[in-house]
């Protein structure tokens, strides 16, 4: 049993709570969101997930992230771009207090709170506070910048977990995230949260990293295991890219157009994704064979690590990256349950889990008007029938092989 593991079981006896937060998540994963998505009404039972965004600001400019690739006039038009939208600390807490009332057993769903850098948001300790108050199970992404000033308030808080960004090495590390020293700073706010963790004797935050693959790190990928474990994090997931070609944005936005947006009655930002607003794969066939090589190794390399490693999208194998990377048309499962289990707030308080689709907004709706809402039960109807070809390497979408069509992996 890995570390990770027993730190989890002490938790859940010292926090009863996070027990049925994390069972939940687990059914709707497994079975509840499908079994809903099967009925094809359109509706769900209560979100297991809340993904918050506080701020679409970030003080980084990462060469796989969308946000910075928006053009000035793309942001004038997604009004959660603007940081003059961003929501009050009043209305984030109005939006938690009705999540924290939905569920007559006491339920709380797991608070993903992003950014942007959502530390850079200037309520963001307000918020935290007024979410451990209502004994939320918190996962803070961050990427690492302001970590050694919030060590204390992170802990006195008794943030669950704490997800920092490291994609290699110090020199690719700060190559790709754009800051000279980067590496550097974000080391010393782990230690200096580790090293406070272990004075106060607490189990909380649970440290995790996360490294995006991309071909800037594909050749050190195999460093970041060692890495990790002389940080004393917990666990680290190695992310492949969710990305984009422009043979599929532009099939994408001819469907999910003006006619379909009207029709079906549906509020759509369009273009659905604009150009400048995705990200495109730079692997490219020959860089397949060391990804997967690479990805054996850290395979190998767990089995003797204490950490626990982890790979996404999580429902693929490794032999499926040749597909995944290189063929857009490869019949990976017509499935998304992320509509289904879980819900996602902008900085101005528009819910739109993707594509520019806005089911509302938390400024004048309740949230579970919003949540089975006439638009969001008909945004669900139609990704049931089949997903967008937007959708095509959306990190939530289900990447398994048809085995019953007889398809291989082979060359």
């Amino acid at each position: 049993m890995k570390p990770l593991h027993k730190k989890m079981i002490r938790l859940a006896i010292q926090r009863p709570r996070i027990i049925q937060t994390l069972l939940r998540l687990a059914y709707r994963q497994k079975i509840g969101a499908g079994f809903d998505r099967w009925r094809r009404n359109g509706k769900s039972s209560m979100p297991c997930e809340v993904k918050i965004h506080l701020t679409r600001r970030c003080n980084l400019s990462c060469t796989m992230c969308n946000q910075h690739r928006h053009s000035k006039d793309t942001d004038q038009h997604i009004p959660w771009c603007n940081p003059d939208n961003e929501l009050p600390i009043d209305v984030w807490k109005n939006f938690l207090d009705q999540m924290a009332s939905w569920s007559s057993t006491g339920y709380r769903p797991w608070l993903d709170i992003s950014g942007g850098e959502p530390t850079i948001y200037p309520h963001f300790k307000e918020f935290i506070n007024h979410a451990r108050k209502h004994k939320f199970f918190i996962n803070l992404l961050t990427n690492g910048t302001t970590l050694e000033k919030n060590v204390s308030f992170l802990i006195d808080q008794a943030v669950d977990a704490v997800t920092i960004s490291i994609d290699g090495p110090e020199k690719h590390h700060d190559s790709i995230r754009g800051m000279q020293g980067l590496f550097k700073r974000v080391e010393k706010g782990i230690q200096a949260l580790r090293e406070e963790r272990e004075q106060r004797n607490s189990l909380t935050p649970i440290i995790s990293l996360t490294c995006t693959i991309s071909q800037a790190n594909l050749a050190v990928q195999e460093q970041m295991i060692p890495i990790a474990e002389e940080l004393g994090v917990d666990s680290i997931v190695f992310n492949n890219t969710t990305f984009q070609s422009q043979e599929t944005v532009t099939s994408h936005n001819r469907i999910l157009n003006k006619e379909l947006a009207e029709r079906e009655n549906l509020q759509i930002i369009l273009p659905s994704i604009p150009e400048g607003g995705y990200y495109k794969s730079e692997i490219r066939k020959d860089d397949l064979p060391n990804l997967v090589q690479s990805i054996n190794t850290l395979n190998a390399m767990e089995k003797k690590s204490p950490l626990r490693v982890a790979f996404a999208p999580f429902s693929m194998k490794s032999s499926l990256l040749k597909p995944y990377y290189l063929d857009m048309s490869y019949p990976f499962p017509n499935i998304c349950d992320f509509l289904w289990k879980s819900i996602r707030i902008h900085p101005d308080g528009t819910v739109s889990p993707c594509l520019g689709f806005m089911a509302g907004n938390i400024r004048n709706k309740t949230v579970k008007e919003i949540w089975n809402g006439a638009a969001y039960c008909k945004f669900r109807s139609l990704v049931a029938k089949k997903i967008f070809p937007g959708c095509v390497r959306c990190c939530q979408r289900r990447y398994t092989e048809k085995v019953k069509l007889g398809i291989s992996n082979q060359d």
